[in-house]
């Protein structure tokens, strides 16, 4: 994961106004770990109209495919290809409530951009429901 492939698909959806945060590895590697990853994670509201600002966000980086967000709605995670890396897209976490999350979220400043990442305690609950604590 690079600063620049965060900040570029980050700033669409902030502009577009997209209710998620960064999660999972990705959210670890903005606070400063040095752990790689290969996809961001993005835990986003699948309400209709947010993934429509979704697509509108991710249209403006020239990502494919983007008829497959519908499936958010149902559920299901999505994974994007947004070279070089993936965008993991998830409708929601194992072991929290979307509402808990987005209240919870921190804005985090990431190279003069404000972006919404899931708190510590929160990644902890996940990967423990996960198995991965």
């Amino acid at each position: 994961m690079t600063k620049e492939f965060i900040l570029r698909i980050c700033k669409p959806l902030i502009q577009n106004e997209v209710n998620f945060v960064v999660t999972g590895g990705s959210s670890s590697f903005i606070r400063g770990s040095k752990v790689g990853t290969l996809d961001l994670d993005l835990l986003v509201n699948p309400t209709n109209s947010n993934i429509s600002k979704l697509k509108l966000g991710l249209e403006q980086i020239k990502s494919d495919n983007l008829s497959i967000l519908d499936q958010l709605s149902l559920q299901q995670i999505v994974r994007i290809n947004a070279f070089p890396f993936t965008i993991d897209i998830l409708p929601k976490l194992d072991g929290l409530e979307m509402e808990q999350v987005m209240n919870n979220k921190e804005d985090i400043q990431y190279s003069g951009m404000t972006i919404p990442v899931i708190c510590e305690t929160d990644l902890k609950l996940n990967y423990q429901a996960i198995n991965k604590a």
